[in-house]
């Protein structure tokens, strides 16, 4: 599904990601894991085409390495942001009915209500509240429709940025079942970047460690799980 290798990326003058090798397989959740400033915002942007950088990104087959954030997003990467950023004076539904850009490149041209029906059995609080001005709604169903919104533009894989932030323990645990309900019924491959390593880990199949611009520790989730290095550094214990 996605295969990087010496990924490279820039601000300015400042090297950011340094020489990331990463892998995703169909069907796959995965996971990156890692401190404030390691690296993993960054590595999504560039995923994204949003940041300048060198070496090699291959997606469903194609070198997507010089493609524009645009191309990229009509390709199937579906990226979800880092604190939300929905379009607060739209409603819930015009939120979802703008993710379909990307695949029909004119808002409201071609129908989407099998989109639009998918993502209100995943949260259905969504429905119920389809009418509401998106400000209105607390920072969980906000992170909901964030998602949902992406799903609208049916992805391929969908990368998501820390989306238990800012959020409480019992949304985030809803959260994170939702992600897995999306994986099992969308069968899309989801790139999930979050501090909650507990919790990450327990959800992902494959997973990475960046510190600094690079991947110190790969594989499994279950085995990375019970690394002592990753224990010690991401989990509170000492």
């Amino acid at each position: 599904m996605l295969l990087v290798k010496d990924l490279r990326s820039f601000y300015g003058q400042i090297e950011a990601l340094h020489g990331v090798n990463i892998k995703i397989e169909d069907s796959e959740i995965c996971c990156i894991i890692g401190s404030n400033g390691a690296g993993k915002t960054t590595l999504l942007r560039t995923l994204s085409g949003i940041i300048n950088k060198t070496g090699s990104i291959e997606f469903d087959g194609i070198d997507i390495s010089s493609y524009s954030a645009k191309k990229i997003a009509s390709l199937g990467i579906g990226h979800v942001l880092e604190n939300r950023h929905v379009f607060p004076k739209l409603t819930v539904e015009e939120n979802l009915i703008v993710g379909t850009i990307s695949w029909h490149g004119m808002f409201g041209k071609k129908p989407y209500s099998d989109e639009m029906d998918m993502v209100y059995k995943i949260f259905p609080r969504l429905e119920e509240r389809k009418k509401q001005l998106s400000w209105t709604l607390s920072g969980g169903e906000q992170q909901m429709l964030a998602i949902g919104r992406a799903l609208m533009a049916k992805p391929k894989l969908l990368m998501l940025d820390e989306p238990s932030m800012g959020l409480a323990p019992v949304i985030v645990q809803e959260m994170f079942k939702s992600i897995l309900r999306i994986q099992k019924e969308t069968n899309i491959s989801i790139l999930l970047v979050e501090q909650n390593a507990n919790l990450a880990l327990s959800v992902s199949n494959y997973s990475y460690v960046l510190e600094r611009g690079n991947v110190v520790i790969e594989g499994a989730s279950e085995i990375v799980k019970n690394d002592e290095r990753v224990i010690s550094a991401y989990m509170g214990a000492k």
